[in-house]
């Protein structure tokens, strides 16, 4: 069994132990992507589309394999660097 926790403290500095629970899909260190810093949003978008790029470059087809998988995917206006 492998046990993944974080400890953390409160206002009031109590200890509170955050465990991750697989069945509520939850892990102490995942945050949403929208509550990161903006510098580390941006550097994760950076690294997905240079992952992709090279994907493509090396001949792999990258695609959506659900086809209701456009309606679930929020579009994203990348820079061009």
């Amino acid at each position: 069994m492998l046990l993944c926790c974080r400890y953390g403290t409160t206002t009031d500095n109590a200890v509170v132990l955050q465990v991750r629970d697989d069945n509520k899909r939850q892990h102490p260190c995942l945050v949403e992507f929208s509550k990161l810093p903006e510098q580390e949003r941006s550097y994760n978008l950076q690294m997905s589309l240079e992952t992709l790029k090279t994907l493509l470059a090396l001949g792999c087809h990258v695609g959506l394999a659900d086809e209701h998988a456009v309606e679930k995917v929020k579009n994203l206006k990348l820079s061009a660097t």
